[in-house]
């Protein structure tokens, strides 16, 4: 169902109750098992830092069409900010990406990392490393970079340095998560949690490392899971 909540799942094996929320009301629904596959981009991280409530500063990104004609700033190593970053060069945008850490991050997908490194090597895309944000003001940013302090004027500014999965869900409805790493205990064979008829499929599987699972290496989960309910070998429901 389209714009509808899930508030709560209750029960065991064979005998499930999901509470739900819409704009008419509250729901209820019954279900022989439940599978939780809600993704981590619920809960963007924040720098922390002043003004990144700023109406410039997002945590998201959509599409770049919107930036054209615009200076971008993306601040951010990893994947989410690696592809944003390319795709708005690719868009007409002027792009600069702030970066902590002296390289992109190690989990960068194999195949964006030398298309963002050799964007940057052909001054397509300009990349300041070992940088970090001080502070967010209109129309530009402060920063504290290996020279010392720069400030760095932007139209957008895209704070893309990860989430944070939510798992009030899972939690409450009894799945056991490590209270560092966020990740739930799940059989790695059938996406199946310590409570029998519960899975978990996709990203929330990693916990906090968001950069070990994404779409492109647990797309077999749902094969796994549909396995594991109807006890079929995986030859058999596999098209």
């Amino acid at each position: 169902a389209l714009h509808e909540e899930v508030c709560s799942v209750r029960g065991s094996r064979g005998a499930f109750e999901v509470a739900t929320r819409n704009r008419l009301g509250e729901r209820r629904h019954r279900a022989a098992a439940v599978a939780f596959a809600t993704g981590y981009f619920d809960s963007p991280r924040q720098l922390g830092v002043p003004g990144e409530d700023l109406a410039q500063v997002q945590h998201r990104y959509r599409d770049p069409y919107r930036s054209f004609g615009e200076r971008v700033v993306v601040v951010g190593g990893g994947n989410s900010a690696a592809e944003a970053a390319l795709e708005l060069y690719r868009a007409g945008v002027e792009v600069t990406v702030i970066v902590r850490g002296s390289a992109l991050k190690p989990t960068v997908k194999y195949w964006v990392k030398p298309d963002f490194e050799n964007r940057v090597a052909a001054g397509a895309l300009r990349a300041l490393y070992s940088t970090e944000v001080v502070a967010f003001e209109p129309g530009r940013l402060r920063l504290r970079g290996p020279n010392g302090a720069v400030e760095l004027e932007a139209d957008r500014v895209l704070v893309l340095i990860g989430y944070e999965p939510d798992m009030r869900l899972l939690r409450d409805a009894g799945i056991e998560i490590d209270r560092e790493s966020l990740v739930p205990v799940v059989d790695p064979e059938t996406c199946e949690s310590n409570v029998g008829g519960l899975y978990v499929a996709g990203t929330l599987q990693a916990g906090r490392d968001t950069g070990k699972i994404f779409i492109e290496n647990s797309r077999d989960h749902g094969a796994r899971i549909v396995e594991h309910l109807l006890g079929h070998p995986r030859a058999a429901i596999d098209p």
